[in-house]
């Protein structure tokens, strides 16, 4: 079977996310405030706290199937696009498991050109795994963009988490997240 790093689409692929990476990501994501904005940490300050950030990402920070990946484009590899994260989660080992996922891109809209594509790839890939049985993430309740594209990709908005996260950016107080997922039976029903 494939794996994730075989999956290109557009000219877009993964590859593990480096240190290397920090200074572009510094200036383009992780420092960068309206970007960082929805994160559920302060934005950078500078370069040394984002490879800080990608060092604790590197060491499976999320669990031992936590995986956080660099997107990019074969014609421009050392140029992160987006950063793509995975976690798998057994709800009946051996026979379910649910995915866990979340992304963020940078600014740039050109460099943004194809996620869309790519992320409806990613979630065919997953189907392809046999005990998956549902994909899902959350957002802040404010984060128009990924609801849309959510939408988009047949997500379905699955409820509310009040008082679920603290947001530095937007405040001090723990802010409410919509949780979205698609089931097997929901990625069928549209393919």
């Amino acid at each position: 079977m494939a794996s994730l790093f075989d999956l290109r689409v557009g000219g877009m692929r993964l590859r593990p996310l480096s240190v290397a990476d920090a200074p572009q990501l510094f200036k383009e994501y992780f420092g960068d405030a309206e970007v960082s904005r929805h994160l559920s940490f302060k934005t950078h300050v500078d370069e040394s706290e984002t490879r800080q950030h990608i060092a604790k990402l590197q060491g499976n920070a999320g669990g031992p199937n936590s995986h956080t990946f660099a997107l990019i484009r074969d014609d421009e590899p050392e140029r992160v696009l987006g950063i793509v994260g995975v976690a798998v989660s057994a709800i009946e080992p051996d026979k379910y498991d649910a995915v866990e996922i979340g992304f963020g891109m940078v600014r740039d809209r050109a460099a943004r050109r194809g996620a869309k594509d790519f992320l409806r790839a990613l979630l065919a890939y997953l189907w392809t795994l046999p005990t998956v049985c549902r994909v899902w993430g959350f957002t802040d309740i404010q984060n128009e963009l990924v609801l849309r594209l959510n939408n988009r990709l047949g997500f379905r908005t699955e409820g509310l988490i009040r008082g679920h996260i603290v947001r530095p950016q937007l405040g001090d107080a723990p802010r409410d997240s919509w949780v979205y997922s698609m089931t097997r039976s929901d990625w069928n029903a549209q393919h």
